[in-house]
């Protein structure tokens, strides 16, 4: 069960795929992710975990989030989100890195649709066929 990361956009970069296309490509920072707490469905009512990134300051942090930290030994992060999940997670470790994510096909492989002249103009479609254009 994959759960979700907090990164730092850094900038936009291209990569080229096995055929040889240009894929413009974001880069995210996702380093120092933290496992906050565990929320379970006995306790709290629904399954998710809290996940931390960034640090900060200890005085910018309320004295009721400091305590959330505290208890999981970890130093106050700057953004805290919840992750909801479809069941209990165990006691074990939780993968926060990239490698819990699969590679996948991007979208921009499909072909291109054709795009429709109104009636009017089926000389002028007819014209542009007959040049190879396309339209």
């Amino acid at each position: 069960m994959s759960i979700g990361l907090l990164g730092q956009k850094i900038g936009m970069t291209s990569v080229y795929d096995a055929n040889g296309r240009l894929h413009p490509v974001t880069v995210i920072a996702v380093g120092d992710n933290a496992l906050l707490r565990r929320l379970t469905n006995a306790n709290d009512g629904y399954s998710a975990v809290q996940v931390g990134f960034g640090s900060q300051k200890e005085s910018r942090v309320s004295k009721a989030e400091l305590g959330v930290f505290k208890s999981a030994n970890s130093e106050p992060k700057r953004f805290v989100r919840e992750f909801r999940l479809t069941a209990d997670l165990g006691d074990g470790e939780v993968n926060l890195t990239v490698t819990q994510f699969q590679p996948r096909l991007c979208r921009r492989d499909r072909p291109l649709q054709r795009q429709r002249l109104p009636r009017r103009d089926e000389e002028a479609q007819l014209r542009w066929a007959r040049c190879g254009a396309r339209f």
